[in-house]
């Protein structure tokens, strides 16, 4: 089962959709390309294009999903992130929260054209590994 990835760039009219797969890069190793890491950058996943592969989409599944806090308790621990901006000597800082909704994957590519077509000016994805399962989203970073 391959890999593949959809993206828009901000303001670009051009989507890219590649079929291929993602490695774990080695310690050191300087990343190019396409770049997905975990939050705390201790894995680099770069991914290689394979022209060879069919256009197949099968999504991956990660067993592991992210941990989910209630609307309160993220706006406890927001607060407790502003009130420690000046301790820590912080100028910015984005701070969010996974919410669970129901959802098909049949329903990611749908879903992935509405954020490109919602969100011009953002960073628009679609990516899917056995490494990581499948992300979806828009990001103005």
């Amino acid at each position: 089962m391959s890999d593949f990835i959809q993206y828009r760039l901000p303001n670009a009219s051009t989507i890219v959709a590649q079929s291929g797969q993602f490695e774990l890069l080695p310690n050191g190793k300087i990343p190019a390309g396409f770049v997905v890491s975990d939050f705390l950058h201790q894995r680099l996943y770069q991914f290689q294009v394979d022209s060879s592969i069919n256009d197949d989409q099968q999504w991956h599944i990660d067993a592991n999903q992210p941990v989910v806090i209630s609307q309160r308790d993220y706006q406890i621990e927001a607060q407790a992130l502003l009130n420690g901006f000046s301790i820590m000597q912080v100028e910015k800082a984005v701070y969010s929260r996974v919410k669970a909704v129901s959802f098909s994957i049949e329903s990611a590519q749908q879903l992935f054209d509405q954020l490109e077509k919602t969100y011009p000016n953002a960073f628009v994805y679609l990516i899917s590994s056995s490494y990581f399962g499948t992300w979806i989203g828009a990001t103005p970073e």
